[in-house]
């Protein structure tokens, strides 16, 4: 084997998943240049010559969530004696109060592979405790896998963040497992100043709040229009619906509080994602609170940049975490 790592994903490069991947590329090829890593990237095609070559060729494979991509490869390095390692960060199936979300046949096939894939995996690294508690993730490592985060210096924008109502921004994808129209309604009781909730997202808005004068749909946003609108807006939110049956981390967190904005959660309970929120200062449970107001934006803010660092130093892979990935 004349590769000690080899690094795949066939994600877009502005996305969190490469981001990871590549993030921990790089840290081990500043800090182990004993170690021979390569990165492969297979967003043209999962099957191609060079890939199995490199598989072939190769001592340690490492994966990211949905694994169903990389399944032939996964197969074709266990079959020719390469250790396969999965970054965990999405379970499937996907179930909405103990049932299916998605019963397509198409959904259920790719959901098997997932499964699969993940079994035959020799190591699993997962972002948090909350992962643990399901028994095909009971052995997985947890490691702090995010990528470092670029955010300009910090600006308190008090200017903007006393203008009633509370400007309040989703973004990311819109369905069934968002729980939107949950926590428009509890956002609509705590909230003393009202809320204008903006969503930007090129899915449709669920029937239930489509019409709501307190939601104004933006459509798709780029991530750099994303980033100049979050400039207006007091909170980012994470919403899940509460009937999601999973584990979950939330990657649109990140953008949120690398733009200044606290995060407002509404969702399951997350115990060890809502304990990074609530003990760094970058954000709020809505299941903990009984109002909401421009002084609870303030306060947040007080200390939001030392909060914002705590949080990213405490998530984001770097030297330190090396050990504990090549090591477990």
């Amino acid at each position: 084997m004349t590769n000690d790592f080899l690094f795949f994903s066939a994600s877009n490069r502005d996305r969190v998943e490469w981001r990871v991947i590549n993030g921990i590329y790089e840290c081990l090829e500043i800090c182990k240049p004993e170690l021979k890593c390569i990165r492969f990237d297979l967003t043209e095609n999962v099957i191609s010559i060079s890939a199995l070559k490199l598989v072939l060729s190769s001592r340690i494979i490492v994966l990211h969530s949905p694994l169903f991509y990389y399944f032939p490869l996964a197969i074709i390095g266990r079959l020719c004696g390469a250790e396969v390692w999965a970054l965990v960060w999405d379970m499937y199936p996907v179930r909405l109060g103990g049932k299916r979300y998605d019963p397509r046949v198409v959904r259920r096939f790719a959901d098997l592979i997932e499964i699969f894939t993940l079994k035959i995996c020799n190591k699993i690294y997962v972002p948090t405790s909350d992962f643990k508690k399901y028994k095909s993730l009971s052995g997985a490592r947890v490691l702090r896998m995010w990528p470092k985060f670029n955010y300009s210096p910090f600006s308190l924008g008090l200017d903007i963040r006393t203008l009633k109502p509370l400007k309040i921004i989703f973004s990311g994808q819109v369905n069934e497992t968002r729980g939107l129209a949950e926590s428009l309604e509890i956002l609509l009781r705590i909230s003393t100043v009202g809320v204008r909730l903006f969503i930007a997202s090129a899915d449709i808005i669920p029937a239930e709040i489509k019409n709501n004068p307190n939601v104004i749909n933006l459509g798709y946003k780029s991530s750099a229009d994303l980033n100049e609108f979050y400039k207006c807006c007091d909170f980012g939110l994470v919403s899940i619906s509460s009937q999601f049956d999973g584990p979950a981390f939330p990657s649109k967190t990140f953008d949120y509080i690398a733009n200044g904005l606290p995060v407002l959660y509404h969702g399951p309970d997350l115990s060890a994602f809502k304990k990074l929120l609530v003990d760094c200062g970058v954000g709020i449970s809505l299941d903990s609170v009984d109002c909401i107001n421009h002084e609870t934006v303030k306060n947040m803010l007080k200390d939001f940049a030392l909060g914002r660092d705590s949080l990213f130093n405490l998530i984001s892979f770097t030297d330190a975490e090396i050990d504990n990935f090549v090591g477990f």
